[in-house]
Parts: C-alpha cells; sequence; structure tokens
C-alpha cells in the first residue's frame, strides 16, 4: 500500500498500564464476519507479513472504509505497531479522510527512561528514540504533506528534523508546541510530584508550577497553535499536517475535542486518563463530515517486540501462508478448498473459524476472506 492514499478512513506512557489493542492480533479472524453472498471486499490483516508490500491507492479505495458508528468517539482505540514502517504505513494510509492531523510525540530519551519530569528540559534523544523516528520518516514517505511542525525542544525537533528528511519536507520549529512548563519540578522523579500536577489539572489551573507556568498558561499557548493547525488542515483536505510535540500536548488535544474544542474547555476525564501514549506513537485528529468537529479518530503506539515474541510472530504467518496458497492450489486443481493443516502456531479457535470458512469457499476472494487478507499468492494471479 502506498502511504500517498488518503482515499480511505479508520479511526491512536511512560510505564503506565495500557489495554489490550483493539485490532485483532496477525493473522486472527472475526467470529462475527457474515459469510459473503458475493466476491467480497476484504480488509487486510493487521499483520504485514500476509499483504504485499505494493498494493495500490486505488486497490485501497476499493476496500469497505470503517464508519464513526464502529467507535465511540470519545474513546479511541489503540493499535501497538511493532516496529516496522510498512506496517505504520499502512496504518496511516488508512485512516486519510477529510482534514487529518498527525499528532506525534517526539522519540524517547534518557529522561523518559528514568521517569523524570521533562517539560522544558531539553534532553536530545537516544538511540530508540533516533530508531523510532526514523521509523516514522519511513512510514511516512510518499504520504501528501502539507505541513511538518515540532516544538522546539530538542527531542521533538530532531524526531521532526528526521522525518522531514525522510519525506522531503522541513520542519518549522514553533515554541507553541512546547508542554507545559513545570518549573523547578522539571529533572526530578514524576513520582514525586504527580498528585500535586493532577489537582493542578484538575482543579487548580490558574496555579503556576514553582518557577514555572500554570497550565491555563500552557492551553492559552497551545491550543490556539493547534487550532491554526486544524485550519491549515481544513484547507488541505488531501494532504496531512504533521505535528511533533509531547505528552501532555497529545493529552489536552483529545480533552480538548473531547470537549467539544471551544475555548479551552477540556474533558477532565480524558484529560486524567492514565493510559498514555509512549514515546514515538501517535494520534490521528480527524474532522468529521458534515461539519460535526474534530476528533481523535485513533492512537497508535510503536512497542518492540521480544525475540521470542517476533519469532512466533513469523511463525504464525507463515503457516497462515502456507495455508492459504494450499487452499488456493486445491481450488485451482477443482478441488475443495477445505483442505486439511496442522499448526501449533495458529490458534486453535482461528484455525477452526478459517476452516469453516474453507469449506464454503467457492471462489478465490471467498479463499483471502476466509483468512481476513487481500494478499494474492502466485498460484492465483
Amino acid at each position: 500500500m502506498n502511504a500517498a492514499s488518503k482515499s480511505t478512513v479508520g479511526k491512536n506512557e511512560d510505564g503506565s498500564p495500557r489495554p489490550a489493542p483493539v485490532k485483532p492480533e496477525a493473522g486472527a479472524v472475526s467470529p462475527s464476519a457474515p459469510a459473503p453472498t458475493h466476491t467480497p471486499d476484504v480488509k487486510p490483516m493487521a499483520d504485514p507479513s500476509l499483504q504485499e508490500s505494493g498494493d495500490s491507492g486505488s486497490d485501497k479505495a476499493a476496500q469497505a472504509a470503517p464508519t464513526p458508528a464502529q467507535g465511540d468517539s470519545h474513546t479511541p482505540g489503540r493499535v501497538v505497531l511493532d516496529l516496522d514502517p510498512a506496517q505504520i504505513s499502512r496504518a496511516i494510509t488508512e485512516l486519510a479522510k477529510a482534514p487529518t492531523i498527525l499528532l506525534l510525540r517526539h522519540g524517547e530519551t534518557p529522561a523518559n527512561k528514568g521517569g523524570l519530569i521533562r517539560g522544558w528540559t531539553d534532553p536530545a534523544l537516544d538511540e530508540d528514540g533516533r530508531k523510532a523516528a526514523e521509523i516514522l520518516g519511513e512510514a511516512l514517505k510518499g504520504a501528501p504533506i502539507a505541513a511538518l511542525y515540532s516544538s522546539d525542544l530538542q527531542r521533538a525537533s530532531e524526531t521532526a528534523d528526521i522525518i522531514g528528511k525522510a519525506v522531503g519536507v522541513k520542519n518549522a520549529t514553533d515554541r507553541a508546541f512546547r508542554p507545559w512548563n513545570l518549573g523547578n519540578w522539571q529533572g526530578k522523579p514524576a513520582e514525586d510530584t504527580l498528585d500535586q500536577v493532577l489537582d493542578m489539572e484538575r482543579t487548580d489551573r490558574d496555579r503556576a508550577a514553582p518557577g514555572g507556568e500554570s497550565f491555563n498558561d500552557f492551553l492559552e499557548r497551545y491550543i490556539p497553535r493547534l487550532r491554526e493547525a486544524q485550519e491549515q488542515a481544513e484547507k488541505n483536505p488531501d494532504k496531512f499536517v504533521v505535528v511533533v510535540t509531547h505528552l501532555r500536548n497529545l493529552r489536552a488535544a483529545d480533552a480538548w475535542m473531547t470537549a467539544g474544542s471551544t475555548g479551552l474547555k477540556l474533558d477532565i476525564e480524558t484529560l486524567l486518563d492514565e493510559d498514555e501514549i509512549g514515546p514515538g506513537g501517535f494520534e490521528v485528529l480527524a474532522a468529521e463530515m458534515e461539519d460535526e468537529g474534530w476528533r481523535t479518530m485513533d492512537r497508535f503506539e510503536q512497542e518492540g517486540q521480544t525475540a521470542e515474541q517476533k519469532t512466533e510472530t513469523e511463525e504464525k504467518a507463515a503457516d497462515l501462508r502456507r495455508w492459504r496458497d494450499k487452499a488456493l492450489k486445491a481450488l485451482k486443481a477443482g478441488r475443495s478448498p477445505g483442505v486439511k493443516f496442522t499448526s501449533t502456531a495458529i490458534d486453535p479457535e482461528v484455525g477452526r473459524l478459517i476452516a469453516e470458512r474453507l469449506n464454503t469457499a467457492t471462489t478465490s476472494a471467498d479463499v483471502r476472506w476466509a483468512f481476513g487478507g487481500t494478499h494474492v499468492g502466485a498460484d492465483d494471479k
């Protein structure tokens, strides 16, 4: 799939708990999916190894697009992505209808790993942070980008510069995209002042942090600039506006849009949600059709797999490919595609569902639908 396509829409921690991903595990098949009555429109599987990397934008446009009715607009889903540019590219490409902002959190720094309050301190990216930025840049290659912005703190600007070099767009830094200035608390363990920070967000927004600014000061600086980015996206609905910023900015954007994007009003529950997007993750902000306003469509994270997890994922993907190709060969030879296949890597329930679908399949499209993907095997061209 080409990241330059903007034809369809979907709706993406410092150590805090995160919910289970809302998108299916690689190779998973939805038990509730109805059987096709004609050549079906099918969506790609979450596992990039089951898809061709060269899917075109027109192919994607022909696939069924998710609608807002599929999820609560105030509880966007989270998709945990392995460190794979092709997978991130596919995810981004699926997210573009109407004005769209990709609101990215900068890559990781030593201060993130140390659990320190960053604020306006200026640590540089570490090796993991640079790697995450390079992956995002690779994923965005070819994407139609109207503008690339970041805060002027080096962890954000370096992330944006790496992305900009990959996509051929110059980054423009802006102090308005800085996070909340927590003054004397910065550089110290977050747990030491967490309760005070939360109280200031919740009930005392005009009180300044010692040596820093109040939460309302932060909002008065940041929200108008975010609105300008929205307006720029509205003028360029076929392109992305990319903003690299900080955790508090992502939270504030989500809470502001959940509350209706008026003034500085925030939805407190959303603001104080302990669920965080880790360094190198991003939110997709999109304007609803028919003037229904902006909202967070989805949240995405980069999360590396252990060597053991990656091996398991690869084994599962390989077995699914082998099973699919065996079924396609049987169909091409005039036999039933409901061939027997044994795998210890494929979840038994998933295997049962695939087998049921294959037993009723009569076309190659039905076989691909049985596996939940659109990959065309060598024997099915």
